[in-house]
């Protein structure tokens, strides 16, 4: 971690940097959640956005995922938004379609 800090100008004492490789599967559903609304910039919420397929599709904004808003003190779903999800990525041999 520390030659990542010195690459990337960072002081050595810095503890607010993580490095996270994943290996990538054939996903039917991907999603990123946020702990944090990123919106509303509400810290009592959590925001999960999903698509069909790879995460890629979602991540690139290719498509409008769907969008839930859960209030973390007791999970309740507080909003729902279903996106239209035209396209879907998969992984191919050699790659992703």
């Amino acid at each position: 971690m520390e030659s990542y800090r010195k690459e990337h100008g960072l002081p050595a004492d810095s503890s607010g940097v993580a490095v996270l490789v994943q290996q990538m599967v054939a996903a039917d559903v991907s999603g990123v959640v946020f702990s944090a609304n990123p919106i509303s910039g509400n810290r009592d919420e959590v925001m999960i956005n999903a698509t069909w397929g790879l995460g890629e599709s979602l991540v690139s904004g290719k498509v409008t995922p769907d969008i839930w808003i859960v209030d973390k003190a007791d999970s309740r779903v507080k909003e729902t938004y279903i996106g239209e999800k035209g396209t879907m990525t998969i992984l191919e041999d050699g790659g992703t379609a």
